[in-house]
Formats: C-alpha cells, sequence, structure tokens
C-alpha cells in the first residue's frame, strides 16, 4: 500500500487489513489441505487394509450393538480385535462417522482425513500462541503460516491422513495437548485440557505411551518458569492425567497387553542374547568378555542403529517408506527440495530462537525412540508422532531464505515455485495413478472385489470356502457385505493362537484357510482363493484381478 493512502488510514484499520489478508492465506492453505485429504477419498487407496477394515468393522459393531465385533460390551481400554488389541478412541470416533455417514470406505477413513486438517490449523496455532507468549517478532506471522502449509502438503501427512489410520489421530491430539500447554502456560486452566489431549492419545496408538511422558518431561524442562507461576493448575492437571490413564494401566501391564510389545520390539530378539553368551563362552567367560560381550550391550547397539535409519536420505527425500501403505515409494517423507531447507531451520531456529527451537528438536528426537524400540525401522507410521516438527524447521529454513536473499529474491521465488511444484505435481500423479495400479495387492484389492462380486450370489451355496493366502479375509466379507454384527457375534467360530492373535475360521457359511488343506469340500459350495488352491474339477466362474492385471483370485464352484 503506497504512503500516500496509509495517511487515510487509522492503527486499528492497517491491522484489520493485515488480519484480513491472514485469514485469506490461512483458508486457502486449509482448502489445500481438505482438498489433498478428501479428493477421492473413498476411492483411493483403492480398498481398505485389513486394519482399516478392522477399525470400521468394530466401530460398525458398537454404532449397532454397543459391542465390539467379538460380543465386549463398551471397551475402554482395548478392542480384541485380530488380537492386536487396538487402543479404542479411533473405534469410537469412527463409529460416530458410521452414524452420521454410513457404513462406507469414504466415512470409515472421515476422522483420520478431517482431524488431519484440523491438525494443520493446529499448527498454525501453535506457533501463534508461542508467539503471543514470548513476544516475538523475528518471523511475524509467516512461519505459522508457513508451518500450516508444508504439513497442508505434506507426503507424509497427506498419506497417513487420507487412510483410518490410529496414529494419525494421535498425532492430532499430541499437537492440540501442546497447543493447549502453551495456552496454559498464561492461563493454567488449559493446562487440565492440555494434558487430558495428550492422554487422550494414549487411547488412540501405542507409541504415545512411550513418547508423551517423554514430551511432557520436555515440556517442564523448557518451560519450568512459566509453569512454576501455575503450579496450582500444573497439579490439578497432573491429577486430572494420572486419573483418566489409569483405566490402561491394567490392560498395559497385563500379558495381553505384553503381547503386541512382545511381537515387534528388538528387546524379544534372542539372537542377541545367544551371540553375547557365544562369545563369552569362546573368551572363557572372563569379566572382560562379559563387560565387553554384554546382550544389554548389543541391544542398545541395535537400539542405535534402528534410531538412526530414520534419518536415512533416501527414506526421507527419495522413495519413503518401503511400505506402500505410508508413502508412494517414489517420493520421500518429504519433497527432495525441503533437504535444504530442513537443516537450514534447524540452525537459525536453534541460533536465533533458541527455546523454539531446542523445543521442537527435542520433541522430534524422542519421537523417534518407541519406533527405534521395533523391529522394522524406518517407519513412517510409528514415527508420525514427530510431526509437525519437520514441517516447522523446513518453513523455518525457507523464511530465512527470503531475508537472506534479497537482491535475488523474485530469481529465487520463481526457480523456488518451479522446482517445489514440479515435486509436488509428480508426488500428485504417482499417488493417484500410480500408487493404486502399482500397489493394490498391498491393501488386499482382491478380497474386496470378491466380496462384492458373490453377494448377490451366496444365497445359492450352501458353503462358501475362502483361501486365508492373503491374510485375515475374514474381516473383508464382514466389512464389504455389511454382515450385521449382532449375527457375526452369536455365530463366530474363533480360535486364539500362542501368541493371542484371533483366527477367525469360520461363520454362517463362510470357511476360512488354505482350501487345499480342507479335508472334504462339500458339494455346492463356492470356492475363492489363488489358483493353486482351487481343486481341478471346480468349475471356474471368474478370475479376480489386482489394478495392475495381476491375477489376484480365482472364484469357482463345486
Amino acid at each position: 500500500m503506497p504512503v500516500w493512502q496509509q495517511q487515510h488510514y487509522t492503527k486499528n484499520d492497517l491491522v484489520k487489513e493485515k488480519m484480513k489478508k491472514k485469514i485469506i492465506v490461512l483458508s486457502l492453505i486449509l482448502l489445500i489441505a481438505t482438498l489433498l485429504r478428501f479428493y477421492k477419498l473413498g476411492i483411493n487407496p483403492p480398498s481398505l487394509s485389513w486394519d482399516e477394515a478392522s477399525i470400521g468393522y468394530n466401530a460398525y459393531s458398537i454404532e449397532q450393538t454397543l459391542r465390539d465385533e467379538h460380543g465386549r460390551f463398551l471397551p475402554y481400554d482395548y478392542f480384541s480385535a485380530f488380537g492386536d488389541y487396538k487402543p479404542p478412541l479411533s473405534i469410537y470416533l469412527t463409529a460416530v462417522s458410521l452414524r452420521i455417514f454410513g457404513f462406507s470406505e469414504w466415512a470409515i477413513r472421515f476422522p483420520s482425513a478431517f482431524l488431519g486438517v484440523l491438525s494443520v490449523f493446529l499448527v498454525y496455532l501453535l506457533i501463534e500462541e508461542y508467539r503471543r507468549n514470548n513476544k516475538i517478532e523475528s518471523f511475524k506471522d509467516s512461519l505459522s503460516l508457513m508451518g500450516a502449509f508444508s504439513l497442508a502438503v505434506s507426503p507424509w501427512h497427506t498419506i497417513l491422513s487420507r487412510q483410518m489410520f490410529e496414529a494419525n489421530i494421535a498425532t492430532f491430539f499430541i499437537i492440540l495437548g501442546v497447543y493447549l500447554i502453551l495456552k496454559g502456560l498464561e492461563n493454567g486452566r488449559f493446562l487440565v485440557l492440555g494434558i487430558l489431549s495428550l492422554v487422550a492419545s494414549l487411547y488412540t496408538f501405542n507409541s504415545p505411551r512411550v513418547f508423551v511422558p517423554l514430551l511432557l518431561i520436555g515440556i517442564v524442562i523448557f518451560f519450568y518458569r512459566k509453569l512454576w507461576l501455575q503450579k496450582r493448575w500444573g497439579l490439578i492437571s497432573l491429577f486430572a492425567g494420572i486419573v483418566f490413564s489409569l483405566p490402561l494401566i491394567p490392560h498395559i501391564l497385563s500379558p495381553l497387553g505384553q503381547l503386541r510389545y512382545k511381537e515387534v520390539n528388538i528387546f524379544s530378539d534372542i539372537k542377541i542374547v545367544e551371540q553375547a553368551n557365544l562369545w563369552q563362552k569362546d573368551e572363557g567367560n572372563s569379566f572382560f568378555s562379559k563387560f565387553i560381550h554384554n546382550r544389554r550391550v548389543g541391544y542398545f547397539r541395535l537400539f542405535l542403529a534402528r534410531y538412526f535409519d530414520h534419518f536415512n536420505i533416501d527414506y526421507l527425500f527419495f522413495k519413503g517408506d518401503i511400505n506402500p501403505k505410508f508413502s508412494t515409494r517414489s517420493t520421500g517423507q518429504f519433497f527432495p527440495i525441503e533437504v535444504v531447507f530442513l537443516i537450514m531451520g534447524i540452525y537459525f531456529l536453534i541460533s536465533r530462537e533458541k527455546k523454539l527451537g531446542l523445543f521442537l528438536l527435542y520433541w522430534l528426537l524422542v519421537g523417534l525412540v518407541p519406533a527405534a524400540m521395533a523391529r522394522e525401522t524406518p517407519h513412517a507410521l510409528r514415527t508420525e508422532i514427530t510431526l509437525p516438527t519437520w514441517q516447522l524447521f523446513s518453513a523455518c529454513g525457507l523464511y530465512y531464505s527470503f531475508l537472506l536473499i534479497k537482491k535475488w529474491k523474485y530469481l529465487f521465488i520463481t526457480f523456488l515455485c518451479l522446482i517445489s511444484g514440479w515435486q509436488f505435481l509428480s508426488y500428485l500423479h504417482n499417488y493417484f495413478v500410480h500408487l493404486p495400479l502399482d500397489y493394490s495387492q498391498d491393501w488386499q484389492y482382491g478380497y474386496k472385489l470378491a466380496a462384492k462380486e458373490i453377494e448377490a450370489s451366496q444365497n445359492r451355496y450352501e458353503r462358501i470356502y475362502i483361501s486365508d493366502k492373503y491374510g485375515r479375509p475374514y474381516i473383508f466379507f464382514l466389512t464389504y457385505q455389511k454382515y450385521m454384527p449382532l449375527k457375526f457375534q452369536k455365530n463366530q467360530n474363533t480360535t486364539i493362537d500362542g501368541f493371542g492373535f484371533y483366527h477367525v475360521n469360520s461363520y454362517d457359511k463362510y470357511i476360512f484357510g488354505p482350501i487345499s488343506n480342507q479335508k472334504q469340500i462339500f458339494p455346492n459350495s463356492l470356492l475363492i482363493g489363488p489358483e493353486d488352491e482351487i481343486p481341478s474339477r471346480a468349475k471356474k466362474l471368474k478370475d479376480i484381478y489386482y489394478l495392475n492385471g495381476e491375477k489376484s483370485l480365482v472364484i469357482a464352484e463345486m
């Protein structure tokens, strides 16, 4: 605005004009975030994954009968599901979505997508709140808007928001909790809400059960002076947090609660102990050998190796997580151009706004701890709780780049738009075109098609045999045929293996397991399985194909 025009404006007019521009920019960012998370939400990914189907059907069961799929009344600590004992909150949120929108893939994914958009808004609020609390003017409004935009277009966050992942719900509650605690530094009442939000994340995903206590320690360390001024509300918040966490404790400490942990954690790897014992034996079980070749040292080294896997350049910027549910496999968890801004952002934020920079770095580093304790690394899902720290560092690097490059500012903006625009469009193309075509099998897409294919004709057959070669087919047939939960609760034939996992062997006329292992296949039966499991005497009715043209299942009759 020219100076001669500004003279006719009061200070309030200038503030209103500035606020109006900020609202417009923020609204555009939220619109972009919404489009990226909701466009073709019920179509891409091409099928529910087995975990999504499990969450969706348990939510449907709660919505219809107030019981989970196995008949347990309103579980508050866990849902047994496959025997992986899912935290309950995501399932209850999905039940609300199904109640409002009906039972569909879109409705099952809605809570994750919706809270993904709200997470973008919370990033903006979080930085604005920190600015107000600390009276920071060094980055004005730009960092909060840039941080929100960075999360809005993030490949990591958009992909996970488009599926019903418990980790994505937990990330929302963690960001909300930090934001409310920052507000609570000035108004203590918000501390209670902040702690309760962090407790909500414990009811949503397993990683926060390790991460949240570490995060709270960091909050106390970095903001202890202001927290001391709110000590009354701090004690009330601590008490409320403990009380609302207590219902989880019996399950977490129980043998059932330990099953999932023992399944995935590195400390259950007996090979470390065997190797340590072998080395000690080779060296005559000397004191020095027991000190050097201690199993605890072995586990610690393994932990560090798993921890630093998450800083792999190929994983972060070029190929992403090896699991196509978490990345396109052709774009990293971040756009390649962000590598420069991430490094710059860490340096500038720590050097110019030390407390904020160190707190975000602490959040990032301790957020990797739960994933480093597991066997599969790097793991984008278990480390989603580190968002939005990466994006805020990247945004900060971009912000300070604009300040440093004044003479060549417009050339820099042009170059940045061309490179980042190409990378962004490339990511969208790979996600919406190549990902479903190349990886539909990773969502057990064949079971979805088979369930829909036989729905109209199933009543003609006395038995339906379905191969479990691709894993847990029962949940796809329950979900895509909208089988009545009350009926399933009463007639399921379920066994539990030595690891605590549920196996649904049959329900109604459906029988699950390797078709070739069935002792007897009765006449007037339908068979669904890979071609090598279908008996030669069966009459083939239809072939089921993945989106890449590869044969998935054969439907035949006896």
